[in-house]
């Protein structure tokens, strides 16, 4: 290579220096799924949506060293035992970000059924997010409500939704309550149809383009990662929407990264 020609490709120690520089020192991925019925056929959409959130699970896993959890939406009682998991998961980071002094990033996902809830009587629940373990019939519950009280976060958090309607998430009131004033960022799939688990999928789309972003780079932000999901080559049924329900006072985005070292890292995601 002549002299005054630079590499495109950093070095490991340059590399490897920006996790010193990273955004977060901890980020927690929780995939959200419904709890298969067991009256039915297993190979059912339901179990679909526990195995891509299992292969998101192993990405995030093998390749960026994020702390990982499911958990399996009950088919009973489901809006107050996914609530209580909710907030007892936000205090456990909030404990965890005190006590190692570090920035923290939340990331849900949930992959399932949506419904625009656009019927309901009550005038302050219609419109907001209703995830549906089935297309049609089954258990539901009202999203939009649980979402509230992640106001209470100290971390950032990232909502990755991947269902019909998923959009209607950024119909919930969101008023920071802590001075951090914690950002709160909408990643969803569609405002109202979007395909199942597959090779078409937005949670498939995310991944690629999550993993081919850092490996241009040391940092991603999610407005890059939006762009790249609403471009044609992905081929997506719906565009995806980005929506910031907790603004960042200097209007930052929250910027995804690895937690391991380049050399430790895959290039490849299956």
């Amino acid at each position: 290579m002549p002299k005054h020609q630079k590499s495109a490709i950093p070095s490991l120690r340059a590399r490897d220096s920006q996790i010193s520089n990273a955004a977060y020192r901890m980020i927690r991925l929780i995939t959200l799924y419904w709890k298969e019925d067991p009256t039915e056929d297993g190979t059912k959409k339901g179990k679909n949506f526990s195995e891509e959130a299992r292969k998101l699970r192993q990405f995030c896993e093998k390749h960026l060293g994020f702390e990982i959890e499911s958990f399996d939406i009950p088919l009973e009682n489901s809006q107050s035992e996914l609530l209580g998991y909710i907030n007892r998961t936000v205090s456990v980071v909030n404990r965890a970000k005190k006590e190692k002094e570090c920035p923290a990033l939340l990331i849900f996902h949930y992959g399932g059924h949506g419904d625009p809830n656009d019927q309901d009587p009550d005038d302050q629940r219609r419109g907001k997010a209703v995830w549906a373990q089935k297309e049609r019939g089954g258990p539901t519950l009202l999203w939009g409500e649980i979402q509230e009280t992640l106001s209470a976060s100290e971390a950032d958090i990232l909502l990755v939704i991947d269902c019909c309607y998923a959009a209607h998430a950024a119909r919930s009131s969101l008023a920071p309550r802590l001075p951090s004033r914690p950002k709160i960022q909408l990643l969803a799939a569609c405002s109202e149809k979007t395909l199942g688990p597959g090779p078409k999928s937005f949670t498939r789309a995310f991944m690629n383009d999550l993993l081919v972003e850092l490996q241009q780079h040391p940092q991603a932000t999610i407005d890059k990662i939006h762009l790249r999901l609403c471009n044609r080559k992905d081929r997506l049924y719906s565009i995806p929407i980005l929506v910031s329900l907790i603004s960042d006072p200097n209007g930052e985005n929250i910027r995804l990264h690895s937690l391991k070292p380049l050399h430790a890292r895959s290039s490849r995601i299956f």
